[in-house]
């Protein structure tokens, strides 16, 4: 919805947006309901199981105020802002991530001049603000019940089988199961949005036959990128190996919990 209002010369304009999306999958695995990899010569093979069966939701919803100021003829300036507000919600129907309108205001400013006030020739500088809307998939992962299993089995035999595989124990002596340790992908204290800052120079002039000439420059600057990453910590005592920090099974050891942050911003708690 947007509306626009003429006073004098000024040209205000106010709009309010609001979507709602759904993102459903069904991934399912043929051939023996999983891959398999050999390793070591046929000394040991791996199953891969992998499924999902879900559906994520989002909802964006934003605001825009902006005033289109005709100084003199022929120079004009617009200003204004834009509040956007994001939520993400998993398969079991829970809102996990949310960010509200003052956690994305985006400052709009635009010069436009025509130096003849003749409609041919227009310089403009333009300053924006933007902020990214987070993709679906960022559920579907984090919040998606999925079935993600790695089983390693031991080959009793050098002999392959019709299906390419040797002879193997049917009991696995390792199990990893990503979606049970990893269901619920911490959150990092004060997550922000990816912002992107832009400024737009440029010049275009309508010749006389009627084509349009134009030259723009621009230069973007992206902050606070999101990302599902593992922290990792160098072990001076330990043959000076790196160690993933994080979830730490009985078993296996640090197996690495995923954070879902922005890197490089600093001391990052969950």
């Amino acid at each position: 919805m947007d509306l626009s209002y003429f006073l004098g010369t000024h040209n205000f304009k106010v709009g309010l947006s609001l979507m709602k999306a759904e993102y459903t999958e069904d991934t399912r695995q043929s051939g023996g309901n999983g891959s398999w990899i050999i390793y070591g010569n046929a000394a040991r093979v791996r199953q891969t199981l992998y499924t999902q069966d879900a559906t994520v939701k989002s909802e964006k919803m934003a605001i825009y105020l902006q005033d289109t100021w005709e100084v003199i003829p022929g120079l004009k300036f617009s200003y204004g802002a834009r509040l956007e507000s994001q939520k993400q919600e998993g398969s079991d129907g829970k809102e996990f991530l949310e960010f509200k309108m003052d956690d994305a205001i985006q400052p709009r400013i635009g010069l436009i001049y025509d130096p003849a006030n003749d409609g041919k020739t227009k310089i403009s500088v333009n300053y924006a603000r933007y902020y990214e809307q987070m993709p679906q998939r960022l559920a579907m992962r984090q919040r998606g019940k999925e079935v993600y299993l790695l089983n390693y089995h031991t080959a009793t035999a050098s002999t392959y089988t019709t299906t390419g595989l040797p002879t193997y124990n049917p009991v696995p002596y390792l199990t990893i199961d990503y979606a049970t340790p990893f269901a619920a992908i911490p959150i990092m204290e004060d997550i922000k949005l990816p912002q992107r800052d832009e400024v737009v120079v440029g010049i275009d002039h309508t010749l006389s036959n009627g084509w349009l000439l134009g030259v723009h420059g621009k230069h973007r600057k992206m902050k606070n990128p999101i990302e599902d990453f593992t922290p990792w910590d160098y072990n001076t005592t330990d043959a000076g190996f790196y160690h993933d920090l994080g979830y730490v099974d009985p078993n296996l050891g640090p197996l690495g919990q995923a954070i879902l942050g922005n890197p490089g911003s600093g001391t990052i708690n969950w």
